[in-house]
């Protein structure tokens, strides 16, 4: 499979980065999860948001302690935004961290953005590094089996927030970071609904 060129930010920061810490064997982590619909999140307020995002700051402060630098996610409105976010407020407490958003395929443009979409372009300029696997627009859902195997092969592992008892899309993702990490030196990291509630009820009184 062709994947086009990347051009970064920065000429020290992007694709050719990722590669050589992958080919090194330096940890990259693939951060996937929930859409925001998916976790019954409609409102960019919801109160919710703030323990998601707590939980989601513990898990990512033990990975960076183990040596992970760069973070790299497709970026989907969510728990990526998220774990996004709070990635950039780590930075701003001075943890030494990269991020990509590395999006599947260009989206089509919007007459008018909503607050989550006004939420992740905010994050998107806040990062190291932003661009397509596919340069184009979405033509078929072979599109997202061609992203996740990207993302897969320019990190060592991957995060994933999914429960299977859950009825989500995330099953094939999950599925294939399975099959990929039988075939290859490849951490899966799988986050499920009753760690999360496991944190809440440790943390919160309500």
């Amino acid at each position: 499979m062709k994947h086009n060129n990347f051009n970064s930010k920065n000429e020290n920061i992007g694709r050719d980065s990722l590669l050589e810490q992958r080919n090194n064997q330096k940890p990259v982590l693939n951060i996937i999860g929930y859409k925001y619909y998916e976790l019954g999140l409609f409102d960019t307020n919801d109160k919710r948001i703030t323990i998601l995002k707590d939980f989601l700051q513990e898990k990512l402060i033990t990975y960076i302690d183990e040596g992970y630098e760069w973070f790299i996610t497709h970026g989907s409105i969510g728990i990526e935004l998220f774990a996004v976010e709070v990635l950039i407020e780590l930075k701003r407490l001075g943890y030494h961290l990269n991020i990509a958003i590395i999006e599947p395929f260009i989206q089509q443009p919007k007459d008018e953005l909503n607050d989550w979409q006004i939420r992740r372009n905010k994050v998107i300029g806040q990062v190291e590094y932003h661009n397509y696997i596919y340069q184009k627009r979405y033509e078929g859902p072979w599109m997202f089996k061609g992203a996740n195997l990207f993302m897969m092969e320019h990190s060592t592992a991957s995060l994933i927030f999914y429960d299977e008892t859950s009825n989500s899309n995330l099953k094939y993702y999950y599925n294939a970071l399975v099959d990929y990490s039988s075939n290859h030196v490849y951490n899966v990291l799988r986050v499920s609904f009753d760690e999360l509630n496991d944190f809440i009820s440790f943390n919160y009184d309500n």
